[in-house]
């Protein structure tokens, strides 16, 4: 589960995932965001690799079974397999087992600030997390000072330069 978050999206999002709901050619996933606005989550190529053959159902299975009495609704459980759609509670449990403790909302969180800190624009983290005011998107803007070193030392390279250290910052001031 922790890769088909990968772009982002808030967990509910995720889970209402329909495989017929994909445009895998171009890694889309059609949903309804908070609020009630239609857009499309991104994903990446490891999901892409993940989806197999199935071509309906929820993306997301749980090992339940629907029952074979008529009273599961469509669409709430792959038909080849029976299988149910995975829940919130069941995903969080999975992944809080899975990582020591976290919960389907750390999971986002980490994922966008990583994606700030690896240099993906304001624009670009609104677009993929579906904040709509920049606002609400600071929160996850707050890199770690390790990415920040990182991200400064990238364009350095890129520039052709390095940021010398404190120690040698004060060997030039003492030669001054």
């Amino acid at each position: 589960m922790g890769d088909a978050l990968r772009h982002r999206g808030r967990a509910d999002e995720v889970l209402h995932l329909d495989v017929d709901k994909l445009d895998r050619a171009n890694r889309r996933a059609r949903t309804v965001r908070k609020g009630g606005k239609d857009d499309d989550l991104l994903y990446d190529v490891r999901t892409a690799r993940q989806l197999g053959r199935r071509r309906s159902g929820p993306l997301f299975l749980s090992t339940r079974r629907a029952a074979e009495d008529g009273t599961s609704l469509d669409g709430e459980f792959d038909p080849a397999t029976r299988r149910r759609r995975m829940s919130y509670r069941t995903a969080e449990r999975h992944l809080g087992t899975a990582t020591g403790g976290w919960d389907l909302h750390d999971l986002r969180h980490s994922r966008l600030t990583h994606a700030g800190e690896d240099g993906a624009t304001e624009s670009d983290l609104m677009n993929l997390s579906g904040h709509e005011d920049r606002r609400t998107l600071q929160r996850y803007l707050k890199p770690s000072k390790e990415g920040t070193h990182r991200r400064l030392d990238e364009i350095d390279a890129q520039r052709g330069t390095r940021t010398p250290s404190a120690d040698e910052l004060a060997a030039r001031m003492a030669t001054s």
